[in-house]
Order: structure tokens, then C-alpha cells, then sequence
């Protein structure tokens, strides 16, 4: 069996297809155009991965996409992917590609098993291809996206964040640059945030404060559009707080 063995979360990011640039073997590569996905234990080292890697991590867990890391299936086949063998010209914008040399490639066609196959890792190599026997989907993950006349942000999340929010909490969301994207400077003109969760669907007033954290451990708060996508030298994270309100919408 032709395999690549990723860390949790990154492994489940690819079987979801979020995930679309991974690092493979020359010698894999010249074998085979589809890969297993092998889940190994989680990062101990969050440094181990790009910043723009962490901050999509966390959203996907608060949009429900991706349970919580001690949830994650490991030492187990989670499923497959077909590639590219090395990145185009416009696949190397993907944030992925961040910390992946030239010879990294271009994932497509993922499929999640719907049920983890736990096995030691060292009998992978004596076994066949299994992706017609085990049965797998393809992952359609949830995304924020803007309503109305862009003033309005409508946000999947998981129990646990729709039930901050109901109860007229606050919750972070990663300024990610897929998120910084999707707003297009257009920060201001949001009025109203909708947080949906299954059938449950909710508006909410609310407020945001854009918090700049430094390496050194100071912050700021900001109220404006950052000026670039990624963080520079002296940034080391941004976060979108949000704070609610009564619900507007039962």
C-alpha cells in the first residue's frame, strides 16, 4: 500500500479536502497517483506548523468541521487523495503551500472513510489498496460566507460556540486569511452575525475587536482592516473577537 504519513490535524485536513498541498517522497511519487492517508499523533509543537496552518485549524473546529483534537482518529487510515505531482502557478497562493518545498504537490479527489481503520503502522507496507472495499465519502465543509448587501456574516459552528454565543458570551475567531479574504475589508459594513448549528438558526448584534498579538506578548486592539493578509515579523497572531448580545433571531 502507497501511503503518506501526516500529524493530526493536518491528516484530516486532507481526507476533508481542506487541506490541498501536502509533501510526498520523490520515490513515492514516481509509483502511484493515489495516496492512503495515514494519522499519526498531533503536533506537541504548534511552531512545527506555519502560523496560516494553526489559525485555519482552529476555525474549521469552530465551524464543526473538524472535532476537537483529542478526537481525532490516530495510528489509523483515514482515508485517500488523488495529486498533482508538483504545484502550478496558481495552486502555490494556497496557504499549504506555506512551508512545503518545490516538489510539493496538489491534492484532489479526497475521500474521508467513514470509519477510521485503526492498524499498526509497521503492517501497512504487506497490505493491499483497500479504497473500493472500505466504504468513504466526500467532505463538503462548512465556510462563512456574506448575505444581503455584505452587511450580513453567516457562520457555521459546533455546539459548543452556538451555545457560547446564545448565552450572550464571546468567542474568538482566527483572522485566517481565508476569512480576511472572504471580508474584503468590509469589516465596517457587517451588522449582524448569524450563527447557524443543524435546524438552529440565530442572529445576533454583536461587536468585534481585531487583536493584534506580538511575539514579545503585548497586544493591541484595532478597529481597522489589517494591512497585510499574513502576519509580519513582529505579529504573531490575529483574532477576531466577537462579542454578543441578546439574540435577535429565535
Amino acid at each position: 500500500m502507497k501511503y503518506v504519513a501526516l500529524n493530526q490535524p493536518g491528516a484530516t485536513l486532507v481526507a476533508m479536502g481542506i487541506r490541498n498541498a501536502v509533501q510526498i517522497d520523490e520515490r513515492l511519487r514516481k509509483k502511484t497517483w493515489r495516496l492512503f492517508i495515514y494519522a499519526t499523533e498531533p503536533v506537541v509543537n504548534n511552531a512545527e506548523y506555519p502560523l496560516e496552518w494553526m489559525q485555519e485549524a482552529f476555525n474549521q473546529e469552530l465551524f464543526g468541521n473538524l472535532p476537537p483534537i483529542e478526537e481525532l482518529p490516530v495510528n489509523s487510515l483515514i482515508g485517500f487523495f488523488d495529486y498533482y505531482s508538483h504545484t502550478s502557478s496558481v495552486d502555490k497562493e494556497s496557504i499549504w503551500v506555506a512551508g512545503l518545498d518545490e516538489s510539493a504537490c496538489i491534492v484532489c479527489n479526497a475521500h474521508m472513510f467513514d470509519h477510521p481503520i485503526r492498524l499498526p503502522k509497521e503492517i501497512i507496507d504487506n497490505i493491499n489498496d483497500i479504497d473500493e472495499m472500505v466504504p468513504s465519502h466526500v467532505c463538503s465543509p462548512k465556510k462563512p460566507f456574506l448575505l444581503g448587501m455584505n452587511d450580513e456574516l453567516v457562520i457555521d459552528v459546533s455546539d459548543k460556540y452556538f451555545a457560547i454565543a446564545a448565552r450572550g458570551g464571546s468567542f474568538s475567531l482566527e483572522y485566517s486569511v481565508e476569512l480576511s479574504n472572504l471580508l474584503q475589508k468590509k469589516l465596517d459594513d457587517i451588522k449582524v452575525i448569524t450563527l447557524r448549528n443543524g435546524i438552529k438558526n440565530k442572529g445576533f448584534i454583536f461587536k468585534y475587536d481585531l487583536i493584534y498579538d506580538y511575539v514579545d506578548g503585548s497586544n493591541e486592539v484595532c478597529k481597522m482592516y489589517p494591512s497585510v493578509l499574513t502576519p509580519d515579523h513582529k505579529m504573531f497572531r490575529a483574532q477576531l473577537m466577537l462579542s454578543f448580545d441578546e439574540p435577535l433571531i429565535e
